[in-house]
């Protein structure tokens, strides 16, 4: 559960950094009970864009180098009680379904419409060309903002939510 947890760290945490760093803003990284996330990312191209939501396959990779920055965050006690789990009672694809558009697409889907928008009745070999265009720019991303991505994922494990302005001061320390 707590690898869980520190994976989508990284992958929430890789999204928000190489938005920021091309031009874009992430107005808020969210952790999920079911080690889930979500990043909010806005004004970006749709080649920024789609770079953005690569970086998180690229961020795989630093998940064999770095550990988890401590153990898994608690409940929290409130009157001296244990908090308790909220089981959401409508199902989850629902809620999905009332996510504006953009927020609700998998990873892999927002890539293929960016690959292959516009290009509809064009060869397919240019969709797999964009395709591994923006896989190589998300990783040199990644490879260069090492330091951020990790410092943003670490406090996004601790906390569970991180809004733009502290996503901000956590990049700027690290630069």
């Amino acid at each position: 559960m707590m690898l869980d947890r520190w994976r989508t760290s990284i992958h929430e945490a890789s999204h928000a950094v190489a938005s920021i760093v091309l031009g874009g803003r992430c107005e808020r990284l969210n952790l999920y009970p079911d080690d889930s996330g979500l990043a909010l990312l806005r004004e970006l191209s749709p080649f920024n864009h789609a770079v953005a939501v690569a970086s998180a396959a690229a961020a795989e990779d630093l998940l064999a180098d770095e550990i988890p920055p401590g153990p898994e965050p608690k409940p929290r006690t409130i009157a001296g009680r244990e908090a308790f789990d909220v089981q959401p009672t409508v199902d989850l694809a629902v809620l999905a379904s009332r996510l504006p558009h953009d927020e609700a697409i998998s990873d892999e889907r927002a890539i293929a419409l960016f690959c292959i928008g516009g290009l509809e009745h064009e060869n397919p070999q240019r969709w797999v060309n964009r395709y591994y265009f923006v896989h190589v720019v998300a990783q040199r991303v990644v490879s260069d903002h090492r330091r951020q991505i990790l410092a943003v994922a670490r406090e996004l494990f601790l906390r569970g939510v991180l809004h733009q302005h502290e996503i901000s001061q956590i990049i700027g320390a690290e630069t």
